[in-house]
């Protein structure tokens, strides 16, 4: 308790003069962190991200009605992030807030820290996600208006790499697959055109897929497309597309697993001419204890 205590003091010690963390941004397929204000293509460096999932309680402990989500708790955020320091992360990836709640305390805590954020922009409530089974009925103001909400809560913080438009809704082959991604690709334009208008920067707009091995492919080709003959980019086609493309596996195991058997050489091989950023959420999907 006494070193979560004072490393609550170290970190909450926010001076008005604490230098913001750049933002991120990308080119081609690698995400680019920038060495000053100044953006010196020259000097920037290539960020590669070593991040977590990061949602105490799983999806079941956010209440969008209620007071507090994972980063309005000052304490607790001081004492997490102490631990990701350690880890050595750099990034964590949140699945559910409340754009309405206050954030400030956590971001900076985290932004102090050299930590930066991808949000998904929806949640599991009714209402706040892009639903696979009835995407014509649940894209609609109500849903599109919360969207809008989470990214004007968001979008100043210079630490935020990117937001997620949606997380394995393109997941079913057999009822929904060829219904959904045109309307995957409709968030993210009005992500983007949103971004563009009412935010200072650009801020990337990805998607977060399931590993389906029928489905990945087409789905990452769909969604990073931008040109109609594969040499003039679309401009319409621009704005709706991916800026990175994630990908949730679930097939290493530690102590157990090689290239060959995870299926990772495969995975590589799939992936090996991407011309967007690419992400991997990576897990043990097995019964606890899990082997990490």
């Amino acid at each position: 308790m006494k070193l979560s205590t004072s490393v609550l003091l170290s970190l909450l010690a926010v001076s008005p003069l604490a230098q913001a963390m750049l933002p991120i941004h990308i080119k081609s397929y690698r995400f680019i962190k920038p060495s000053s204000d100044e953006n010196d293509p020259s000097e920037n460096e290539v960020f590669y991200v070593k991040g977590l999932d990061y949602q105490p309680g799983g999806s079941s402990g956010f209440d969008a009605d209620g007071d507090s989500d994972v980063l309005s708790d000052a304490q607790q955020c001081a004492r997490d992030t102490y631990v990701f320091q350690q880890l050595g992360v750099n990034t964590v990836r949140i699945y559910s807030l409340n754009p309405d709640l206050n954030h400030d305390e956590c971001m900076t805590i985290l932004n102090d820290a050299g930590i930066y954020v991808i949000l998904d922009v929806n949640s599991g409530n009714y209402g706040e996600n892009l639903d696979r089974s009835d995407p014509w009925g649940t894209y609609n103001s109500q849903y599109i208006g919360r969207v809008f909400r989470f990214i004007d809560a968001f979008k100043n913080y210079p630490n935020v790499l990117g937001f997620f438009s949606g997380n394995e809704v393109i997941n079913d082959e057999k009822n929904y697959a060829s219904i959904d991604p045109p309307y995957v690709r409709a968030v993210q334009r009005d992500m983007k055109q949103y971004i563009a208008k009412h935010s200072n920067r650009t801020i990337p707009v990805g998607y977060s897929a399931a590993n389906s091995v029928d489905l990945r492919l087409a789905t990452y080709r769909y969604l990073q497309c931008n040109s109609m003959d594969g040499t003039h980019v679309n401009q319409a086609f621009e704005e709706s597309r991916s800026d990175f493309f994630g990908l949730n596996t679930y097939e290493w195991c530690s102590g157990s697993s090689d290239w060959q058997s995870s299926g990772y050489d495969v995975l590589n091989s799939t992936f090996s001419d991407a011309v967007i950023p690419h992400l991997l959420r990576v897990r043990l999907q097995q019964e606890p204890p899990k082997n990490f």
